[in-house]
């Protein structure tokens, strides 16, 4: 049993010697295996080229022409070239131009990658394997402590030592010298946990995992040193984390040690890497190891808060701030970003020792206020430009946001704050030009004077004084607009300080509003002066449109304290509307005439209200907005050019797309007038007389848009003036026959009127055909509403059915024959409503009417078109009367009428000529056709009629035997 136990124990001896002799001799051998599968892949492949030479010889009796022949020869020739090397030289010879000079290349094989050795994985997985007898050995063995501690000390270094020896003299088994060096290098640890668990017996941890870690970093420095690894410089800088953990253990430090000791050696490493060329591979390990122990030892102190408090993650940020410090002295590319982690690291570590102090928030908000203003002080006392890239925006926005989130239960702590923040963020532009920075002290500047006035006194300053402090800030941000306004490198800075002048404008709005209408009026007043000298300035036209924005501010003032019915909601309108139109004279931009449109729509209910001591009912808005109407009217001419032309306006100006605000003017006020017009008292004349003023209006927009299209219009109109004239009573259908009639006519006059017009555009004439033919159906519509009722229902339906076939004169054959289609069925309304119901009378007229589209399509030689009508009218004739005769009890009289004209078919078939219609369909349809209604009312029938069906049947068939030819 001893036996066996030595055996097992010294395993971690004996078996590398093992791997070490097998790994020797299959490197060794391995020249001659791959010597013997080449020579035999040779063979494989000498034997299929035979076969295919002998596949291809087959084929030599199978040749018929020449050409097969010498292709079959080259192909033998090739073959035994390719297997016997027996090819026979070929001279060609090349004619070359001896005034051109020729030069060699040489050309270099392309390299073959080698695939990835499997003795090389084999190694690898065998070392892991190692490692973890290693460990069974070690904690399952049954030797002594001391005994197992020296084995495994021995086997590492046997490892250890015969892998620099394989490394360094056998260039062969370098791989494995390295595999078992790394083996020797991974189970050196594990010799003193082997001693502190099988010697000591778990005492005295901190010295043996110093001396431990201390022997490792000795070996792991020789065999940097001997075959400069990655692995084993990570192996390395791994035992010196180690060592500073353990001396934390050693000395006896609390939990929080660990977490200082990851970020000292993240220190130290970065140190050692000072002024080192970036190849060195200690220098690259170290930095990539330092970048994962300081954010490690971060997130330990993080999690160590709740049980040691703020001291301990303090001093972790601060020592954390230092690394990253140093990595911005170092770094070229990332430098940026290390100082701002630096700062950012700083600030947090100073905060958490400000809150183990005092234990409050306010006192953090303080102390970082104050050291905000230090910061600020510090960059206007440098004389530089600094550069962007040390982050001062960023790093002020993060510390002036924690003062002042931290700030807001105490209002004058919050003022501080704000005041510090402002004027670093005005320093950091000032040294760095920075628009963020600018926009933030702007914003800043704006909000400061609520927070004093409404937040942080007791007795919130009063409205005026409110005001007053709110337009100090909107002045000076004007200041600060005049001082960047010619200025082109400061382009930026001027766009956004504007954007910040409107935006402190439109705050100081806010105590006016609340103060007195003077106060908004004042403010307004001086907005809109400060915005004509600013355009004259900068010639910027977006001054301009902001004062008109701004000229809205007591319109909408007035409509909330006063109402609509206000003198001063009046007057502001007013005041609107004039400076609105000076300025889009000025401007003639889109936006300007859009407001103006909405001054000019806000007129009518300023007055209307008892604005100016005006007082108006429904016919004075209609008279307004008509009136608005014809001011938009007359700004769009002056828009497009046809009033008022100055040389001196650009012509993009005058284009159509340029003032489309004022088209939505005038069709806006045109259809409220008309809503206005239909609560009037006298609504049936008032809105009849205007829709025939919008009309005259409509070809005024013709002329100005210069798009006649704008016509279709008129026909619409007509007919809604039609409609508004008479109104008909729905349950009266006299009046809704005349009204029927009316749109129809009206309809078709458009027509006529179009038609006869000498047009020079062509699409705007179809236009107005079109809209006038689908009006025409507007009367008929009618039917509707009430479908039994006047005959002149139908006769407007035969109106349209008209119009619509002569817009459709020289159209195709289907659509005249669906034009006339309308008419046909105006005549069937027409005796519908004279009290003809019978089916068998509109049956038999459609019949005839369908005849006749059969003849027309016979005269225009269209087969298929008459055979499809000959056949709609044996079905329109034949289907109801069957239908008919079926529901009586053996036919009654619409059997017999049903069997004679089926017998009326039979003889028209008959005397057509041979290879129509007659010889395929007729005759056949009336046959089957009567033979069936026959036989359903036999019984009915006497034995004459069917005597004389018989005889008629006979003396047709006789009648096709003496037309057909003898040979027949």
């Amino acid at each position: 049993m001893l036996s066996l136990q030595l055996i097992l124990g010294t395993s971690v001896i004996w078996v590398p010697a093992l791997i070490i002799y097998l790994v020797y001799k299959g490197i060794h051998d391995r020249p001659t295996k791959a010597k013997q599968l080449q020579t035999t892949r040779e063979t494989i492949e000498l034997e299929r080229d035979i076969q295919w030479t002998n596949f291809i010889s087959s084929y030599t009796n199978a040749v018929t022409t020449k050409k097969e022949s010498q292709l079959l020869v080259a192909l033998l020739s090739g073959m035994d070239s390719a297997v016997y090397g027996t090819a026979k030289p070929q001279v060609v010879a090349a004619q070359t131009d001896t005034n051109v000079s020729h030069e060699a290349q040489k050309v270099e094989p392309t390299a073959t990658k080698e695939p990835i050795d499997s003795t090389l994985l084999l190694l690898y997985f065998g070392a892991f394997l190692l490692v973890a007898s290693v460990g069974l050995f070690v904690a399952l063995s049954g030797l002594s402590g001391v005994v197992r501690t020296i084995i495994v000390a021995s086997t590492a270094g046997i490892l250890f030592y015969g892998g620099l020896q394989l490394y360094e003299k056998n260039q062969k088994l370098a791989l494995a010298g390295v595999s078992f060096v790394g083996s020797g290098l991974i189970i050196a640890p594990l010799t003193g946990v082997a001693w502190y668990n099988l010697v000591t017996h778990k005492s005295g941890a901190g010295i043996v995992w110093l001396i431990t870690s201390v022997i490792c970093i000795s070996l792991y420095a020789y065999a940097l040193k001997r075959i400069r690894n990655d692995f084993v410089s990570y192996l390395l800088i791994g035992s010196l984390v180690s060592a500073v953990e353990s001396s934390v253990l050693t000395i006896g430090l609390p939990s929080y040690g660990y977490a200082w000791g990851l970020v000292v050696a993240g220190i130290f490493l970065t140190v050692r890497n000072r002024g080192r060329n970036k190849d060195d591979m200690l220098a690259r390990s170290s930095s990539a190891s330092a970048m994962l122990l300081v954010p490690l030892s971060l997130i330990g102190s993080i999690a160590l808060f709740p049980q040691y408090g703020s001291v301990q993650l303090a001093i972790t940020l601060l020592l954390g701030s230092v690394y990253y410090w140093l990595l911005s002295n170092m770094s070229t590319t990332e430098k940026a970003n290390y100082r701002l982690a630096a700062q950012v690291s700083a600030i947090a570590g100073l905060s958490n020792l400000v809150y183990a102090q005092y234990q409050s928030l306010e006192s953090v908000g303080l102390a970082l206020t104050v050291v905000t203003a230090l910061y600020a002080i510090g960059i206007m006392r440098s004389s530089k430009i600094i550069a962007t890239e040390n982050r001062l925006f960023e790093i002020s926005v993060i510390s002036s946001s924690l003062s002042v989130l931290l700030s807001l239960s105490q209002p004058w702590y919050l003022v501080g704050a704000l005041s510090v923040a402002t004027v670093l963020a005005a320093t950091i532009w000032l040294k760095q030009t920075s628009d963020e920075a600018l926009q933030v002290a702007g914003l800043l500047l704006i909000t400061l004077p609520f927070v004093i006035g409404q937040y942080a006194l007791t007795v919130g300053l009063h409205n005026v004084l409110q005001l007053v402090t709110s337009v100090i800030a909107a002045i000076l941000l004007e200041i600060l607009v005049l001082m960047t306004i010619k200025r082109q490198n400061l382009r930026q800075a001027y766009e956004s300080a504007s954007v910040l002048y409107w935006s402190a404008t439109a705050v100081a709005l806010v105590p006016a509003i609340a103060t007195s209408p003077v106060a908004v009026a004042s403010v307004v007043v001086a907005i809109l002066l400060s915005s004509l000298l600013l355009h004259k300035l900068s010639k910027d036209s977006t001054w301009l449109i902001g004062s008109s924005l701004a000229v809205f501010v007591p319109v909408v003032y007035g409509a909330l304290h006063v109402g609509f019915g206000g003198t001063l909601f009046s007057a502001a309108v007013l005041v609107a509307l004039a400076w609105n139109s000076f300025i889009s004279l000025m401007t003639r931009q889109q936006i300007t005439r859009a407001l103006v449109v909405v001054s000019i729509l806000l007129p009518p209910v300023a007055l209307g209200q008892g604005g100016l001591h005006f007082q108006w009912g429904s016919t004075g808005y209609v008279v307004g907005y008509m009136t608005a109407m014809a001011g938009c009217l007359a700004a769009r001419a002056i828009a497009r050019g046809k009033l008022l032309v100055s040389f001196k306006v650009p012509i993009s100006s005058y284009y159509a797309q340029a003032s489309q605000a004022y088209i939505v003017g005038y069709v806006s006020s045109g259809i409220i007038a008309l809503l206005f017009s239909l609560n009037t008292d006298s609504s049936r004349w008032l809105t009849t007389l205007l829709l025939g003023i919008i009309s005259i209006m409509v070809l005024i927009i013709a002329r100005i848009e210069k798009k006649l299209d704008v016509l279709v219009f008129l026909p619409l109109l007509l007919q809604a003036a039609i409609l508004s004239a008479v109104r008909p009573h729905l349950q009266d259908s006299a009046q809704l026959g005349i009204t029927a009639l009316l749109l129809t006519v009206a309809a078709a006059a458009s027509y006529a009127v179009t038609l006869s017009t000498v047009w020079k555009e062509q699409h705007p004439q179809q236009q107005l055909l079109q809209v006038s033919v689908l009006l025409a159906y507007s009367g008929p519509a009618l039917a509707l509403l009430r479908p039994s009722g006047n005959v002149l229902l139908p006769v407007s339906l035969l109106v349209a059915g008209l119009v619509t076939y002569h817009y459709n004169r020289n159209s195709t054959q289907s659509n005249r024959e669906s034009s006339l289609g309308v008419c046909i069925a105006a005549v069937h309304l027409f005796i519908y409503t004279l009290g003809v119901h019978n089916i068998h009378v509109h049956t038999h007229l459609l019949a005839l009417f369908l005849a006749g589209f059969a003849y027309w399509r016979y005269v225009l030689q269209d087969t298929d078109g008459f055979q499809n009508y000959i056949k709609a009218v044996f079905f329109v004739v034949t289907i109801p009367l069957a239908f008919q005769s079926l529901g009586s009890e053996a036919g009654g009289n619409y059997g017999l009428i049903l069997i004679v004209e089926q017998i009326m078919f039979m003889a028209i078939g008959s005397m057509l000529p041979p290879n129509t219609l007659g010889q395929h369909f007729l005759l056949r349809w009336g046959l089957w056709t009567a033979l069936a209604a026959i036989l359903f009312q036999l019984r009915g029938l006497g034995w004459a009629f069917v005597s004389l069906l018989a005889v008629i049947i006979i003396a047709t068939a006789v009648y096709r035997l003496q037309k057909k030819p003898l040979d027949k």
